[in-house]
């Protein structure tokens, strides 16, 4: 199986549970700054997120990322652009997972975000482009 992983990570977490991936699937690991597979190439996309308020990272997160010490992320460019940018494919299989620190239930905003983590959306942004979703994983 042909595979590839990317992923956008802040502070490295996000990348070392795509390093595992990767490994484990023998795929190239690929960060959002790098260009575009060829996803005729390729049996399998794997694609990683953290979560930023309850969702995919936005610029504006990104830089809050950035000013809390955060070193692995530009603040221009994530996995939301990444995705947008890749082409159409013929059917390839995705699978998206995203990092996540849980908070007690009283700490979220209910209602308000579509999706309470960054695998949800990773995945049905990439089903658009790609093909089939595995089940998102967090």
């Amino acid at each position: 199986m042909r595979a590839t992983v990317v992923c956008e990570s802040a502070f490295g977490n996000t990348r070392k549970i795509a390093e595992a991936i990767a490994e484990a699937l023998d795929a190239e690991l690929l960060s959002v700054e790098d260009s575009l597979p060829d996803l005729d190439a390729l049996d399998l996309l794997v694609v990683g997120a953290p979560t930023h308020v309850h969702g995919l990272p936005s610029e504006r997160s990104r830089k809050a990322a950035v000013d809390q010490g955060g070193t692995g992320v530009d603040p221009t460019r994530g996995i939301r652009d990444w995705l947008t940018e890749l082409p159409r494919a013929n059917g390839q299989l995705v699978a998206a997972f995203d990092t996540r620190f849980e908070k007690p239930a009283w700490a979220h905003r209910i209602g308000r975000e579509r999706h309470r983590e960054a695998a949800p959306a990773a995945g049905v942004r990439s089903r658009r482009r790609a093909g089939e979703l595995l089940r998102p994983r967090g």
